[in-house]
């Protein structure tokens, strides 16, 4: 089930990111608004498009009305795309909604020519830009907009055909054929086809929106960084839950057992953020100097190697408490009801002590709950990456996910979720085989069907 999983989770980030608030020509419309050449802004846009397959439809086939133009997705700019497709929704006549927008191009072109930088000049630009890119909740102000460019350049003849052009469309009338759909096929070359085949053909997630370089850049060195953490936190949470359930779960209960089962229960209580804020205000602050113990923020280990280790200990403390009770309350359930079964009866008939029945005969049998456990606990390692990694200065895959949300970087973004599924797919892999190992009785049942 790993393959058609993660096939389902790319094409469900890849539908998310069609949503991104961020167009990547946002820039390149700036540059414009700024009075850059022509020649320099087409070419600006055509770079932008190629490299970010903004010219291509977005994926293998589209459910549309018959009425519906081919040819959207050659309009690059996300907010012009969005406003043709507004204006066709309204008035359901595409030949005429390419009229009017020829009329903007051709206006523009004027406007340009003229070369005006005057406050009216700059103002009238930004007036005839924003007709291509006036959102759908905003299309009843495209006449002021009209009225307010003939204003200020009254004898233009091409805002005389501009005005033509709104007018006929305004006056379309409507085409039973707009509630006819269609499916349409766009091929192979298609913005998800081309994203994904990058990924499994050469690892290639895309450039990045910040800099255009490629997003996968590095991405070994942050990967590492919360692997290594991830999964030794993942051995100290399963190697202290197995010893403090067991403890628990025998049947003297003394002062000491009762306390710490209520201590995990508030230990659980606290939040990871606060937890690792509590541990950086204790025992890294000077003006605690019996408990300054720690680095504030992770150090490499090349630069000295036992402040390293030192600097790993908090952000492990913060990564093992998020797990711990629950990991602890598994085994001692799982073992309290293991101790109850006839065959640990028999044991304890045969004189053995209460430290040998349960770690010679029942814990194997407890651990089953446990392991059940494991890819839960691996997804919640890993989004947590994010909160913990910034708190303690780590430079892993959390941070980095952390920066693109915050920069909009949404091709970094899609690469980080993908990564995060297929690790949690392998968590739940790890988990299948864990059992069989565990209880050969999985392995024989699934062969007997």
């Amino acid at each position: 089930m790993i393959i058609p999983a993660i096939g389902l989770v790319s094409w469900l980030v890849f539908a998310i990111s069609l949503n991104q608030p961020d167009d990547p020509l946002d820039e390149v419309y700036q540059q414009m608004l700024n009075g850059r050449s022509e020649v320099f802004v087409k070419g600006k846009i055509k770079q932008k498009s190629e490299l970010y397959h903004l010219n291509k439809p977005s994926f293998y086939f589209a459910i549309q009305s018959v009425n519906a133009p081919d040819t959207l997705h050659h309009i690059v700019f996300k907010r012009e795309r969005e406003s043709a497709e507004a204006l066709f929704y309204r008035f359901k006549n595409w030949v005429n909604v390419h009229l009017f927008r020829q009329s903007c191009y051709e206006w523009l072109t004027v406007l340009r020519a003229k070369k005006d930088k005057s406050l009216r000049g700059k103002n009238q630009l930004r007036n005839s830009l924003n007709l291509l890119r006036i959102p759908a909740e905003k299309l009843d102000q495209i006449p002021l907009l009209i009225a307010e460019i003939k204003t200020a350049y009254p004898n233009e003849t091409a805002i005389s055909s501009l005005e033509a052009s709104w007018r006929q469309l305004t006056h379309s009338p409507n085409s039973f054929s707009f509630y006819v759909p269609r499916m349409k096929w766009n091929g192979w070359d298609n913005q998800y086809h081309l994203w994904l085949s990058g990924i499994l053909g050469c690892f290639d997630f895309g450039a990045s929106l910040l800099n255009e370089t490629p997003v996968a850049d590095n991405l070994g060195y942050y990967l590492g960084y919360t692997l290594r953490f991830t999964l030794i936190s993942l051995l100290i949470a399963y190697g202290l839950a197995i010893i403090l359930g067991a403890w628990l779960a025998s049947a003297s209960q003394k002062l000491g057992q009762r306390l710490l089962d209520k201590g995990l229960i508030v230990l659980d209580a606290i939040p990871a953020f606060w937890l690792g804020t509590l541990l950086l205000l204790f025992f890294t602050n000077p003006h605690y100097p019996n408990l300054n113990i720690f680095p504030h923020s992770y150090l490499p280990y090349e630069r000295l190697p036992w402040k390293h280790f030192l600097s790993m200990v908090l952000p492990f403390v913060a990564y093992v408490a998020g797990m711990l009770t629950v990991l602890t309350r598994l085994v001692k359930t799982s073992l309290q009801q293991i101790l109850a079964e006839d065959y640990i009866r028999t044991a304890k008939a045969k004189g053995l002590s209460m430290r040998q029945i349960i770690w010679k005969h029942g814990l194997r049998n407890a651990l089953i709950p446990l392991v059940a456990s494991l890819a839960s606990m691996f997804t919640f390692l890993v989004s947590g990456s994010v909160i913990i990694e910034e708190i303690f200065n780590i430079p892993g895959m959390g941070s980095r996910i952390l920066q693109s949300l915050l920069n909009g970087d949404i091709p970094a973004i899609m690469m980080f979720f993908s990564l995060s599924a297929v690790l949690t797919m392998l968590g739940y892999l790890l988990t299948d085989l864990l059992y069989q190992w565990l209880d050969p009785r999985i392995r024989l049942q699934s062969l007997k069907k």
